[in-house]
Formats: C-alpha cells, structure tokens, sequence
C-alpha cells in the first residue's frame, strides 16, 4: 500500500512538472522572462545532502531562506522549495566537500552556449562526470548519474566564477520568501535574467 502511494505521489510530481511546460526545473529561461532582476541569496551558496535513502540533493540559499531540493525524491519533485508540511523540511545536511557547478561543452565552442547541459558535479577533483553527480538541465534534470548512463566519464568544464544562484523577487518582499523564482546565473555582466539562464524552480 505504501509503495502505491509513493508511485502516485510520483506520478502527479511528474504530471505537474510537465504542466508547468516551459517553466520546468531545468529548462532554460524564455524570453518573456528575459530582463527580470536578479537577486543574489544573503551569502556565499553552498549545496547539501540529506543522507536518508534516496539522498536527495539541495540548494542552501542562506540565513533566513528555505532550502531548494534540486533532486527527485521520494516522490517530491526537483525545484520546490522546502516549506512545512514538506516531509524534508527538518533534515540534518551535509555538505559536500568539492561541489561545482559545471558544463559539458557539446558546441566545442570552448565557453558556455545555452544548449550546452548543465550538470552539479559533487567532487570537482575528479574532473569527469561520476556516479552521483546531478543533472541541472533538461531533459533528465534532477536525476543522479549511474554507472551504466550514457553522460558517465564525459570530461566537462568548470562554470566561469561569475555564475551565482539567485531569485527573481516576484513579491517584492525584499527577501527569499515561497514562490520567488530561483536561476543559476551564467552572464557576468548583467544582474537580469538572460537567454541561457537555468531554471530551478518553476
């Protein structure tokens, strides 16, 4: 009984994530939200683990801001901030020791395009994607890498410094606050959301 209810959890995660078509975790950003201003989080981002099975992946925005699950788990979708009564809303994480933020460049264009993937590399000291590493970008965004997927050992490029998660402060509270809409940032020289932008909460 309870690993039907997990399916159909997982089932409606999935059908409100295609709902949200062009929104979705992982996509890129659209030109209807190209000019929006971006907030950076209050302090230096860093991303966690919960170690339960399943290990779900998530970003730690700050003080003061909820966290932001980037990984399927447990039938909870990728990119929904954690708010009660979110089962993971009191989890203990960990932080991993040499994540990165990286790019596989498929355009051989030597910098980053916005039809490159963009991946969470969580040891950046192997320089290769690994088991475990995450899948940013559509269309698999969310999942972990496995040792039989096809992207495993592909060498990738480490995100330029300039790149930061940030928010789109649709309440204008001032602050980090639910529903605000999270990006990772891939432009040094505007503060706005812009063509090759990445998604991460619909």
């Amino acid at each position: 009984m309870k690993t039907a209810l997990k399916i159909s959890i997982y089932i409606i995660s999935i059908m409100l994530l295609l709902s949200t078509g062009a929104l979705a975790f992982g996509t890129k950003a659209t030109p209807a939200e190209y000019g929006q201003d971006l907030l950076p989080f209050a302090n230096v981002d860093s991303v966690a683990k919960w170690d339960v099975p399943g290990v779900p992946y998530y970003l730690v925005p700050g003080i003061g801001g909820a966290n932001v699950r980037i990984s399927w788990w447990d039938g909870c979708a990728p990119g929904a901030q954690v708010w009660p009564p979110a089962p993971d809303m009191f989890a203990s994480l960990t932080n991993f020791i040499y994540p990165s933020v990286v790019f596989l460049d498929n355009t051989v264009a030597n910098t980053y395009t916005p039809a490159d993937p963009i991946y969470l590399a969580i040891d950046a000291n192997k320089h290769i994607l690994a088991t475990g590493d995450l899948r940013l970008s559509a269309p698999l965004a969310g999942t972990k890498i496995v040792d039989s997927a096809p992207d495993i050992n592909r060498a990738y490029q480490m995100a330029p410094p300039y790149w930061y998660f940030g928010y789109v402060d649709l309440d204008s509270s001032g602050t980090f606050t639910l529903g605000d809409r999270v990006y990772l940032h891939t432009y040094a020289f505007s503060n706005k959301v812009v063509n090759g932008d990445l998604r991460i909460s619909p």
